[in-house]
Formats: C-alpha cells, sequence, structure tokens
C-alpha cells in the first residue's frame, strides 16, 4: 500500500517525502478502497466517520463557499437521517438514492454551516426525492418534501418510483434590501436591538429572511412573530405566513460574544417558489 500511495520515494529505510497534498488524494480514490466520495472541487467539504451503535455517523463541516452537492457513502445499509447541530431537529433526508452497493446522499451547506448524517439500519423510509436539481429540497414538519427555488429556472427531479419530473417556477423576483431606515437601541456588553419598516408589494407569498455581515446570536421577529434564534451560520429564517404585502416592522436582536461590539450587517428578504411533493 504504502509504494502504491508514495511510489519509489518511499524506498528509502526511515524517511518518506511528499510532493502535494492534491496528488495523493487523487491517488487515494484511485484505489476504490475510502468511505466517503466527494466532488474533488470542494476542497472546503470536510467530513468525518465514525460507527456507534450499529450506526455510521457522519459530520459535514464546509468550511468553503456555499455548496449543493451530492456524496457517495461506501458499505452502509439504511435510510439516511439529516441531525442538524445547532437546533437538535432530526428528519429523513429528502433525497438520496442507492446506486451500485453504495448510498448517495444530496447535502446542501451554507458557508461555515455543518450537518450530521446518521445512516440508521432500522428507520422505515419516508417518501424522497432520488435527485433533482432545484435550489434547495427540505422535509418538512408533516413529513413532505418541499422544493424551493430562487429564480425562474426550471427544475428537475426524480421521484421515488424512477419517475422524471419537471417544474416550472413562477417568474423570478428580486430580493428586497434592507438597507435604510434602521434604528439602534444599545444594549448590555455591546449587544444591541435593530428596528425598520418596508414594504413586500410584489414580493410574493414565499420568502426567506438572510442575514450576513453578524456572527454569535440573532433573533429576528417580524410583525411582532418570532422567528427563532440561531447563533451559527447561516442565519436565514423562514418567514412563513407573517410577511405583508403592505408595510411590515422587523426586529432584530444581536448579542457579540467575540468582540462584544454589534454592528448591523446585511439584510435581505429573498423570495422564492415552492412546490410541494
Amino acid at each position: 500500500l504504502a509504494a502504491k500511495i508514495w511510489g519509489p520515494q518511499a524506498a528509502g529505510p526511515g524517511r518518506a517525502y511528499l510532493t502535494g497534498y492534491r496528488g495523493v488524494t487523487s491517488l487515494i480514490y484511485g484505489l476504490n478502497a475510502h468511505d466517503v466520495w466527494i466532488e474533488a472541487t470542494l476542497t472546503g467539504l470536510q467530513y468525518y466517520h465514525r460507527r456507534l451503535s450499529k450506526r455510521d455517523l457522519y459530520f459535514f463541516n464546509n468550511e468553503g463557499e456555499a455548496v449543493r452537492t451530492e456524496v457517495t457513502l461506501a458499505g452502509v445499509e439504511g435510510v439516511p437521517e439529516i441531525w442538524d447541530p445547532v437546533t437538535g431537529r432530526i428528519s429523513q433526508a429528502p433525497c438520496y438514492r442507492k446506486q451500485a452497493g453504495k448510498l448517495v446522499v444530496r447535502l446542501e451547506l451554507d458557508r461555515y454551516e455543518s450537518q450530521f448524517v446518521v445512516v440508521n439500519p432500522a428507520a422505515r423510509p419516508q417518501i424522497h426525492l432520488l435527485k433533482t436539481d432545484a435550489d434547495r429540497v427540505l422535509r418538512r414538519d408533516d413529513g413532505k418534501i418541499e422544493l424551493r427555488q430562487y429564480g425562474a429556472d426550471t427544475v428537475q427531479y426524480v421521484l421515488e418510483s424512477g419517475q422524471e419530473r419537471t417544474w416550472r417556477p413562477s417568474a423570478a423576483r428580486e430580493p428586497l434590501s434592507l438597507q435604510d431606515g434602521w434604528q439602534r437601541i444599545a444594549g448590555a456588553r455591546g449587544a444591541a436591538t435593530y428596528t425598520a419598516s418596508f414594504k413586500a408589494a410584489g414580493l410574493g407569498p414565499t420568502a426567506e429572511l438572510h442575514i450576513t455581515g453578524m456572527n454569535q446570536v440573532l433573533h429576528p421577529k417580524l410583525n411582532g412573530h418570532d422567528l427563532g434564534m440561531r447563533f451559527a451560520w447561516p442565519f436565514r429564517f423562514d418567514l412563513g405566513p407573517h410577511l405583508l404585502s403592505s408595510a411590515n416592522q422587523i426586529e432584530i436582536s444581536h448579542v457579540e460574544r467575540h468582540t462584544y461590539e454589534s454592528k448591523l450587517g446585511e439584510v435581505k428578504i429573498v423570495p422564492y417558489s415552492a412546490l410541494e411533493i
């Protein structure tokens, strides 16, 4: 094995030479002996694999840009579950398939986002897709699948039966950037609450709140409705039925425990089209 990996440079006793990690990665993949296949260009996507209580546990951590990709898991049997380390939510993966004796699972990870994938051999599979190119594919609390598309590009997806389907979302709607009109109320130890008003005419009935340029604890509200709390990326919140086409009031409470100085980042209302499956 050493000779296959290192070649003649490893022939000398007591010393090994490494000329570049990228070549070694390609060689190890060529041996077809590893447990996880990840697209070679996604160098920021890292993983750790352990086996506990008759389940295979994978921890995926994305240090690069946002990714929508598929990972292939070798030597496992069962239903892949997504365990969210931030919210504690556990749900069956909405998009996966068996292929050539391996398990192919779709992953969606924003920058600095992490997820556990746990392959549960005792779980009874729920409805799921085999493949899709949608911007997002979600498992709702009622067990159904929801596709989300932020633009108007046609979406392809494959049902569990193998039937191929096409979805054409409604016309694209531009995100609304909330840059002006904010009021800041200072809190203790550098915390702050930001409030603003805006009109959402033309955004449509479904949208998300996206916040970037801020860290630590974020707790937004829209028109008095709690949107949840997050302390890690991505700071993305579903607005549900609370977004009004008329005037809206948004409030963001921010606690910065690194610099102890809260600063407002970039806040956007991002509309999307949705398809329930």
